[in-house]
């Protein structure tokens, strides 16, 4: 009974304390370099232009006939346009990492709704919550508010958002506008309609009548997104196929951005990869005392895998897959994670795989039929609450 209470007590500290340090790593990396893509974005719309007239050397832009571009999805610049008009109208400096911080908070909202309507209790449901933002591959990327991150937060934010309506009422409008502004975000989250096109096409409970239009209700609005990102990349690069990515100053001199030829590489690096441990004498007095010789463990780029950083996640393999959502699930999880595996790199400098953040909110559908009793047990709290940790102490070792 004290431990169950003590739970209760810790995920309340520990939710405190890391939505504390998120906004405080945010604003303070806001302070520390120009991580402005976005609102950049967001300004030249606003002026009636694509290409930004500031640029910053802590983002990567693609060049095209002696301008700048910013090569992610331009949806969370739209998002940005009121912040951005009104903060210049009254010259004050808007940060694009106050969206970065919003849209975690609103994640851990749409995680603990989620978690709620598979009958998981309050407690539970907070530590689900909590086990997405903070015990994942999320934690690092909602700390810095750079445009590439801000991208992925926000297109994971409206996935979740079409599960959650999906779920709860099944308005397939909203559900396929939601999936459109992840598409419109980042354009492998827009990989999501196919779980809602499957669940249409194989629910034996709609008639032929209802079934076309339930899929003219979900993809209406993704069709429009697609001419909309079709019509941007024309304007921009005279190619409405084009959305920059060859474009990027920093990019590496490759053949393609897509290779089966990457997927063993990227595959070690998704889930084998591990941390360096190497012993240091220790430069504690007090600890020195009773080791001297301590292990300093750090990350090796690009990253550690998947399972280390989210040992919680394990559990999807006790999920049960006779579910007809979870088995529908598979098909974006495997779906997107092929495309994953066959991008050129996997990743930037960073704690675990940032990319399986794509498909991370249909591995938390699995995770939630991963527990017949409905009931978290204590090693399972346990186990959320020192990932976090561990993976943040991982995340000092790299960026401080």
């Amino acid at each position: 009974m004290k431990l169950t209470r003590y739970s209760s007590a810790l995920i309340l500290v520990c939710l405190v304390m890391f939505t504390v340090l998120v906004l405080l790593f945010n604003l303070y990396m806001s302070l520390l370099g120009d991580f402005s893509g976005y609102t950049e974005l967001a300004r030249s719309l606003i002026n009636k232009r694509l290409d930004l007239t500031h640029i910053s050397i802590q983002e990567d832009y693609a060049t095209y006939d002696s301008k700048y571009y910013l090569h992610q999805g331009p949806f969370p610049a739209v998002l940005l346009i009121p912040f951005v008009f009104v903060s210049d109208l009254i010259k004050i400096q808007f940060q694009q990492s106050f969206l970065h911080f919003f849209v975690f908070l609103g994640t851990l909202f749409i995680c603990f709704k989620i978690a709620r309507l598979f009958k998981y209790g309050d407690e539970d449901s907070f530590y689900f919550a909590y086990a997405f933002c903070l015990s994942s591959v999320y934690q690092s990327v909602s700390i810095i508010p750079i445009s590439p991150y801000l991208s992925q937060v926000v297109s994971v934010f409206f996935t979740l958002l079409a599960i959650y309506e999906f779920l709860v009422k099944r308005r397939y409008f909203l559900v396929g506008l939601y999936s459109s502004f992840a598409l419109t975000t980042r354009s492998i989250s827009g990989l999501v309609i196919i779980f809602f096109i499957i669940e249409i096409l194989t629910n034996k409970r709609y008639e032929f009548r209802k079934r076309v239009l339930s899929l003219f209700k979900l993809l209406f609005p993704y069709i429009l997104a697609i001419i909309s990102l079709m019509l941007y990349n024309q304007i921009r690069f005279m190619n409405p196929f084009d959305s920059g990515y060859m474009k990027v100053t920093t990019l590496p001199l490759i053949s393609s951005l897509f290779s089966l030829s990457y997927i063993p590489m990227n595959f070690y690096y998704y889930f084998v990869n591990t941390f360096k441990i190497h012993f240091e004498s220790s430069r504690d007095l007090m600890l020195s005392k009773i080791f001297s010789i301590v292990p300093n463990i750090k990350v090796v780029e690009p990253g550690t895998s998947f399972f280390i950083v989210s040992p919680f996640f394990l559990n999807v393999f006790r999920a049960n897959f006779k579910k007809r959502i979870v088995g529908i699930s598979l098909v974006p999880i495997f779906t997107i994670l092929i495309v994953l595996l066959a991008y050129y790199s996997p990743g930037w400098v960073q704690v675990g795989p940032r990319y399986m953040i794509d498909v991370l909110p249909f591995i938390f559908i699995l995770l939630l039929h991963s527990f017949k009793s409905r009931r978290l047990s204590l090693k399972a709290k346990f186990l959320i609450l020192f990932s976090s940790i561990f993976n943040f102490y991982l995340f000092l070792t790299i960026f401080l």
